[in-house]
């Protein structure tokens, strides 16, 4: 079958394919309706301010979490006995100096698989050869 043209000589869309999507909307606005206003299965809560482009958030087995800045600092999150976390207020030292401009510095941040055992830190960056 060969699709018709409009007036600028583009091919049309064929019926079939007009049936499918306005299915396809009316399956969405039926089925999208119910689910738009069932409450939410989780919660938003600000557990600390202030960062500089928080990027990544990696939890110990201690409960500890370790939190990356895209400036290139590595932050740690200790709970308290609520189990609330809370930032402490020196970043990690220790790191190498990481290339911090437009969309560079530290990434991911993760523990490593056997973290009880070998506790090693993975970190993801970008750096500057100059």
């Amino acid at each position: 079958m060969v699709a018709k043209a409009d007036a600028c000589g583009r091919p049309r869309p064929s019926c079939k394919a007009s049936r499918y999507w306005a299915g396809f909307v009316l399956l969405m606005v039926v089925l999208g309706g119910p689910l738009a206003t069932a409450a939410p299965a989780y919660r938003i809560e600000t557990v600390t301010t202030g960062l500089e482009r928080p990027w990544s958030l990696a939890f110990l087995p201690d409960g500890r979490a370790l939190l990356t800045e895209g400036a290139g600092r590595l932050r740690v999150l200790v709970p308290d006995a609520q189990g609330r976390l809370s930032l402490q207020a020196e970043a990690v030292s220790g790191l190498p100096e990481l290339y911090a401009e437009g969309q560079a510095g530290l990434f991911e941040v993760l523990p490593d698989p056997d973290f009880a055992r070998n506790p090693k830190i993975h970190r993801a960056w970008r750096f500057s050869l100059q």
